[in-house]
């Protein structure tokens, strides 16, 4: 779980989820920093783990998608929409790989 404890940059109500462990990282908008990359690849593979993002969390599900196992869901709300599901399939994560890819290029 990836929260940046902000909803329509108001303050989030708490959530119950009882993580594992939790991990705290920063990421400015717009960017992916390698520390908040490396952040999400890390709860992925330990499970159950919360990111806690000072900044902004938006583009990390394109880091989720990419690290995360086929057949895995990223689960991601969309402001005044609700919930997108993405199934991880080799396609969605070369997708998130061109992504991750271009950004690279750019910074």
């Amino acid at each position: 779980m990836i929260i940046d404890n902000l909803e329509k940059r108001t303050r989030a109500k708490t959530y119950a989820f009882k993580p594992k462990r939790k991990i705290k990282t920063k990421n400015p908008a717009g960017m992916i920093e390698a520390q908040a990359r490396e952040a999400v690849e890390h709860a992925i593979l330990g499970g159950g783990d919360l990111i806690e993002v000072d900044g902004e969390e938006d583009l990390l599900t394109i880091v989720a998608v990419q690290a995360s196992p086929l057949g895995s869901l990223v689960v991601y709300g969309q402001p005044s929409e609700g919930i997108v599901l993405v199934r991880v399939s080799e396609a969605k994560k070369a997708e998130a790989q061109a992504i991750l890819d271009q950004m690279d290029k750019m910074g």
